[in-house]
């Protein structure tokens, strides 16, 4: 009894099995027919049957379709990279690199609003003060808190743009003031007549005090200084210009580069309250 034969197929190189009675072989990967007659009488590979050779396209339509896919997937993963690299390098990078650039610090000078804003944020009573003062970066603040054995107590602090530093403890010197009683918006236009005044080119903004005066009135002082003095000229609490003040020596906290410096990692730990 003849015995079923292993062949190639002629279009993809697919082992094919061939029984005796068969007369037309399809190869199961790429769907060619062929002819077997030819191939068991000259003992060679099937040939493709007429139809096949008709419709190459129907014999062979698996193969170029798979190529096809894979093309067009290819592209797709090409161009989606492509994609994802464009929104990196014009969306996300910049945004990083503005995110990890270092930031100078916030001028209190220029922003002293930020004084009240912080400390109503860190307590939780009204806040009454002895005593502000700004520094270009910070603000030294004598707090008068309240207590409950009536003794009058001082809280100092460090206000700065990103926290507020307790200092320590100490007693009342002075009546204290509502800190709602100081437009902080007024500094900027007050640094600008300070300077108008003084004429010094070389001056610059050292520090300003909010603090009572001998007859307990509210006064703004600006501190301008340069290499050999510092110089003073006050306004009352609205702002108006009073007589300036004549020029003190300079003392070495005067110095230029010495006002706002950062407190010392000691300074930084909570004082007692």
């Amino acid at each position: 009894m003849p015995e079923s034969v292993a062949i190639l197929c002629p279009n993809c190189g697919s082992r094919l099995k061939i029984e005796p009675y068969q007369d037309e072989v399809q190869c199961k990967r790429c769907g060619q027919r062929s002819l077997v007659g030819a191939w068991q009488q000259q003992g060679g590979a099937p040939a493709p049957t007429p139809h096949a050779a008709q419709h190459p396209g129907v014999a062979t339509a698996a193969a170029p379709a798979r190529s096809r896919a894979w093309l067009w997937l290819t592209l797709t993963v090409v161009a989606l990279a492509a994609a994802g690299g464009v929104v990196y390098a014009t969306v996300i990078l910049p945004q990083q690199a503005e995110r990890d650039a270092p930031k100078a610090p916030r001028s209190m000078f220029t922003d002293a609003r930020l004084i009240p804003q912080k400390l109503d944020q860190e307590f939780d009573f009204p806040i009454k003060v002895e005593q502000i003062m700004i520094y270009e970066h910070q603000a030294e603040v004598a707090i008068a808190r309240p207590s409950d054995d009536g003794r009058a107590r001082v809280s100092r602090v460090t206000v700065r743009a990103d926290r507020v530093l307790r200092r320590g403890a100490g007693q009342h010197t002075t009546t204290p003031f509502s800190i709602d009683d100081v437009d902080f918006a007024l500094l900027p236009a007050l640094l600008a007549a300070a300077s108008e005044v003084r004429k010094n080119p070389d001056a610059r903004p050292l520090r300003v005090g909010v603090e009572r005066d001998d007859s307990g009135a509210l006064r703004w002082r600006v501190h301008l200084g340069d290499n050999e003095n510092v110089q003073v000229v006050e306004f009352d609490i609205e702002g108006e210009l009073l007589s300036p003040s004549g020029d003190e020596p300079s003392p070495e906290d005067d110095a230029p580069g010495a006002e706002g410096d950062e407190p010392s990692p000691e300074d930084d730990a909570p004082g007692p309250e």
